[in-house]
C-alpha cells in the first residue's frame, strides 16, 4: 500500500468525524500496488444508511484531507447497505483494503 501512516490516520480521523464510528474506509485502485507509480487516492466509503447530506459529507471529507495532507487527487465512491453495487463497487471490495 503506497499511503504512509499520516495519510491513513488523517484519512480515517476524518471519514470517522464525518460519517461516525461504523464508517469503513477502503482505499482501492493504483495506491494498494506497491509497485505501481503515482495515481490517485481512491476511496471507498462505507457507511450503514444512505444519508440525505452524504454528498456533502464526501465534498467535506475530500476537502479536510487536502487541507491536511496537501492538494492531491482523490476519487470518492460511497456504499451503503442496500445500495445497488456498480462495477467500480465491485472492484473496491473486490481489490481493495480497509484502512
Amino acid at each position: 500500500m503506497r499511503l504512509s501512516q499520516l495519510q491513513i490516520k488523517t484519512i480515517k480521523a476524518e471519514a470517522i468525524a464525518l460519517f461516525g464510528d461504523s464508517v469503513k474506509v477502503i482505499l482501492f485502485g493504483s495506491k494498494v500496488n506497491d509497485d505501481a507509480k503515482g495515481g490517485d487516492i481512491d476511496l471507498m466509503i462505507n457507511v450503514v444508511k444512505q444519508d440525505d447530506n452524504l454528498w456533502r459529507k464526501v465534498l467535506r471529507l475530500n476537502t479536510n484531507i487536502q487541507q491536511k495532507l496537501g492538494e492531491q487527487k482523490i476519487d470518492i465512491i460511497t456504499k451503503y447497505q442496500g445500495q445497488k453495487l456498480e462495477n467500480i463497487h465491485k472492484e473496491a471490495l473486490r481489490t481493495g483494503v480497509v484502512l
